[in-house]
Formats: structure tokens, sequence, C-alpha cells
């Protein structure tokens, strides 16, 4: 088997209207290559035709897209296509318009399918891929207006399979059948056949060096971006830039990366270099004479929260904890929503409500990522549940009473965290379930700068009374 990533060309522009307006109608005007014929259902959301009046006006007349030349002079442009790129309700209708067409020419074939906006992966066998990839450049085109970058096409293979083998072997199935003539373009570019990895979805997929190269190139494009901020005056400008900007460009990858191992030292080079900027920026060369118990409180002051008195800019090797740890809990709620059908797609060989059959690297690492919020940063188990029986509503509590409680639990600092099995029925709460939701990854991060043991030493050491005064 072979996963093949397509990706489309200038994908929201020029996208076809008339199919815009027939898959939110719900009936097809006139035949496409794809099966439908004129006057079929399009099988699609019953909730799309509701919005139809809407949609009808922007997609039943030529448009005047403004746009500035590189001297600031106005020019209108006619949009006859698509939609403006940056509408968030262009994402839907996009997503809306395709789906009916990659599903009709994907039925009844033994691959499957999963699209993101204008990126689109395939898995199947090779002599499936290839004719199934010959007709999506023939339909698609035709019935969507949209045409594929054949040079960013990439087929991953086995690892233990040769990459040269698979081309030359795709080579000779291409060569031999006419219909699939239209593919010779992959046989010509270099580099579409691989067997390390392929990125899907701004993630690496693929070999640990793969992944490993990946990020370290990323942390590269990040420190080089910090050292064109150096010559800004406005040191507010030069820290807002840093902290919203910069500071969380890793945080979709420590959302999707298990294996922190493999990033570990080149997030610490990004960690690095955001401190050293901000404190030459505030200091200018001073601060390369401090001592080192000095630059060390200073450093955890950048990194505690602005209600602390910090400046807010959480190191990467912290957050990356709660990031993957949210954004996996969520996935897991997610997935405890779908049918017994679709959770096998999603989670073969896996019971959601079972960890010790959870085997896939991003479900493992939730599981021990929970053991160590509850080892190193004072997290916890939810408390054991009283008999049925004993379970009765307590009363609203008074306003004093009220406050009692919250100011107990702030001095409590311990933070309960939902059983890993009850995830994925967290929509379904029962008088049994004491917790079943997932905390945010804002109220996580406050957890662990707050109990992360050289933060708490840093404390300890230099207590001073001058933010209380």
């Amino acid at each position: 088997r072979v996963i093949v990533k397509l990706d489309l060309s200038q994908a929201f522009q020029t996208t076809c209207r008339a199919l815009t307006l027939d898959v939110f109608s719900g009936q097809a005007t006139r035949d496409y290559a794809c099966g439908f014929r004129k006057g079929d259902t399009i099988p699609s959301p019953a909730v799309l035709s509701r919005l139809f009046g809407y949609v009808y006006p922007m997609r039943s007349v030529v448009g005047k897209a403004r746009y500035h030349d590189s001297n600031g002079d106005v020019h209108t442009v006619d949009s006859k296509t698509g939609g403006h790129q940056g509408d968030p309700f262009e994402m839907l209708v996009f997503c809306a318009s395709i789906h009916p067409v990659l599903g009709s020419i994907l039925r009844g074939i033994d691959a499957a399918c999963v699209a993101y906006a204008d990126d689109i992966y395939l898995t199947a066998k090779l002599s499936v891929m290839l004719p199934l990839f010959a007709r999506l450049t023939r339909d698609v085109p035709e019935d969507t207006g949209l045409s594929f970058k054949m040079s960013k096409t990439k087929i991953l293979v086995h690892r233990d399979t040769p990459a040269d083998d698979v081309r030359q072997l795709a080579s000779d199935m291409i060569c031999a059948d006419d219909s699939l003539s239209d593919l010779r373009e992959l046989l010509d570019t270099d580099g579409v056949f691989v067997s390390d990895g392929i990125i899907t979805v701004g993630v690496p997929l693929g070999t640990d060096n793969f992944v490993s190269k990946y990020v370290s190139d990323k942390c590269r494009q990040i420190s080089d971006d910090v050292d064109k901020l150096d010559p800004l005056t406005d040191g507010f400008v030069h820290y807002q830039i840093l902290r919203f900007c910069q500071a969380t460009r890793l945080q979709y990858l420590n959302d999707h990366v298990p294996k922190y191992d493999l990033t570990s030292q080149q997030q610490a080079h990004v960690d690095v270099k955001i401190t050293q900027a901000l404190l030459k920026k505030g200091h200018s060369d001073l601060w390369e004479r401090w001592s080192q118990p000095d630059r060390d409180w200073l450093t955890y002051r950048l990194h505690e929260a602005h209600d602390h008195g910090g400046f807010a800019i959480t190191p990467n090797y912290l957050t990356r904890i709660s990031a993957f740890y949210t954004s996996t809990g969520r996935f897991l709620t997610w997935g405890g929503q779908l049918s017994a059908a679709a959770q096998c797609n999603f989670f073969p060989d896996h019971d959601l409500t079972d960890p010790d059959t959870w085997n896939a690297p991003n479900l493992a690492r939730l599981k021990q990522l929970r053991e160590v919020l509850i080892r190193d940063y004072k997290c916890a188990d939810p408390p054991a549940d009283a008999p049925a029986s004993q379970q009765q509503p307590p009363p609203p509590p008074p306003q004093q009473q009220r406050q009692r409680q919250r100011k107990q639990s702030q001095d409590n600092g311990v933070l309960v965290l939902a059983q890993l099995n009850q995830l994925a029925s967290a929509s379904a709460p029962s008088a049994d379930k004491t917790v079943t939701t997932v905390p945010t990854q804002r109220r996580l991060t406050r957890q662990i700068v707050q109990n992360h043991a050289p933060f708490v030493a840093l404390r300890q050491a230099n207590q001073q009374t001058r933010l209380g005064e």
C-alpha cells in the first residue's frame, strides 16, 4: 500500500460556482463526470439547503475584487469562480462543494481518503491507486474547475521498500496502460516517490530522522526570524511580536508530534533564542554580565504569568505538555461521539474506553503525560464517588461560602484530571462521573508553570515582599 498526498492549485478562487449552488440546493442541474446526472439528488447535509439563499447572491453574479499593486494603485478584476480566500465561510463552502464529488469517485473502490481543505490524502494498493489517481485528474477538473499541482504530489511507500523500485513499478504500469497517460508527469518529476516521510497538514509523518529534520528546519526558521526583529526600537512592540508571533509557532507541532525526544534539543534552542532576544532588548549588553542565579531568576520571570508579575512567555518544553495533552484528549472525546464503524476506521484495534488497548503513539503518549502530570505537576485523579444512593446535590452555597470554596481551591492548587477511560464518553455525563472533560490548554499550562520544580526552587530562593506591598 502507498499513501498519496495531493494538492489543489488555487483551490478557493477557482471552484465552480454552479457546483456549489447544486450542492447547497441538493440537486444536480447538469451531468457530472463523477456520476451525478441532471435531476439527481446530491448527497449533502440537509442544513446546507437553509443557507442556499445566503450563498446564491454571492455565486450567481460576477464579483469585483480590488487589490493594490506595488505602487499603491488600486485595480479591480472580475471574480467569476470560487470565493475569496480568507473569508471564514469560504472554508465551509469549499469543503461542502468538493466532498460529494470525491465521495462519488471513491464509491466502490478499495481505497481510503481524508481531505482537509485543499489537501487530499489517499491510501490504497499501487495497482488501485494509479487508476484512481488518473480518474481524479480527469473528473475533478471537469466537475469542480480545480486542478492538481502534480509537482507537489508525494507518494509515500513503506520504509522497507526502496522508493526507486516502486517508481519503476509505477512506470511500467503507466506505460502499459493508455488510460494512465495523464500520470506520466509523475515520472518526470524528482522526489515524488519517497520512503522517509511526507508532510500531512503541516505535521511530519515518517521516520524519526524525517520528523527530526523537519522540526529542526522549522526551529532554524524561527530563530532567523527572531534575529530579524532586533532592529525594532520599540521594546513593547518587540515583546508583543515575540510573544504572540514567534513563541507560539511551535505549538501546532507540539499538538501532534508525540516523540518529544526527537525535537527537545531543537525547541530548546528556540526558547533560549527568544529569552536572549528579550533580555538583550531590555538591558542591551548588560545581561551578559549577570550572575547565573540572577539570569535564571529573570528568565523565570519572563515565563511567569501576568497576574504573577511575569511576561507570560511560556517555554516550549512546558507548553508542549499541555498542548499535546489537551488536543489529544479532545481528539479522544471526539472519537467517542463517532459510530462504531467510524471508530474502527479512525481507531483500528483500539477500545477508546480501555486505555490498556491503546498502542497508537499519540494515545500511548497521552497515557504517559497523564502520569507525568500527576507525579510532577500536582494533578490528581477524580475523588472516589460515593454510592448512588448517597449522592445528593448540595444546596447552593451562599456568597461567602462560595468565595471560601474558591479560595480553598486556589490554596490547594490541585488540578483534577478525568480518567482516560471516561474521555470517550464525556458527551454523556452520568452521576458516577466526577470529571469527564479535558482542561483547557491555558489552565493546564498555568498548573505546569506553577509546579515546575526548577521554578518552585527559584521562588523559594527569591522570596520578596515587594510584589505583595
